[in-house]
């Protein structure tokens, strides 16, 4: 089966409410398909336990109306926790918070960065288990969630981080972005 890579649904969403692409749908850059053999899934970054999944025959159509049908009530969950929204029509700086990584957190953004330059996203399959699953969450790689160890869904993968942060968030995403934001950054990378 090819390679196939999440697609955010969020032009899907914008394009089925009649918005532009150039109207921001809270969350829904973190919507993803994820295509399967023989299932196809509507999955979320933000809530590992989303996971709205449909069976394909052999024709590999999968009904666009079924895939929209689930983004206005989930993505209306995004829009529902979002809290960086101003109370009051004075312009407010959007607040800098930054998520302090432990020393597990800074390994990661360290073998992403090496996934990233020498890789293309895949994390290197010597590395150990927790690893290999951190970075390719962390990545959005899910082909190789599946392929890693017993084979892991983001949540089960999430699941699997979560246990080994330091003082884990209430939200995973929060840890996430933070450690994405420090990959893009310049800094140390993994080496062998």
């Amino acid at each position: 089966m090819a390679d196939h890579q999440p697609e955010t649904a969020a032009h899907q969403h914008s394009a089925a409410a009649g918005k532009t692409a150039a109207t921001a749908v809270p969350g829904a850059d973190q919507v993803f398909l994820w295509i399967g053999d023989g299932t196809i899934a509507v999955r979320c970054h933000v809530h590992p336990d989303f996971n709205a999944v449909r069976e394909y025959g052999p024709d590999r159509e999968v009904p666009v109306a079924w895939i929209v049908s689930l983004l206005p009530d989930h993505l209306a969950q995004h829009a529902a926790e979002a809290t960086d929204e101003p109370t009051n029509e004075e312009p407010v700086a959007p607040a800098v918070t930054a998520f302090p990584l432990d020393a597990f957190g800074q390994e990661v953004v360290r073998r992403c960065r090496w996934a990233i330059h020498y890789s293309t996203g895949d994390p290197y399959i010597k590395w150990p288990e927790l690893y290999q699953v951190a970075v390719a969450l962390v990545l959005g790689n899910h082909l190789h969630l599946q392929d890693v160890g017993p084979g892991y869904t983001p949540a089960s993968a999430t699941a699997l981080v979560v246990r080994s942060i330091e003082k884990p968030p209430a939200d995973i995403g929060v840890w996430i972005k933070a450690v994405r934001a420090e990959t893009q950054k310049p800094g140390e990378m993994w080496s062998p």
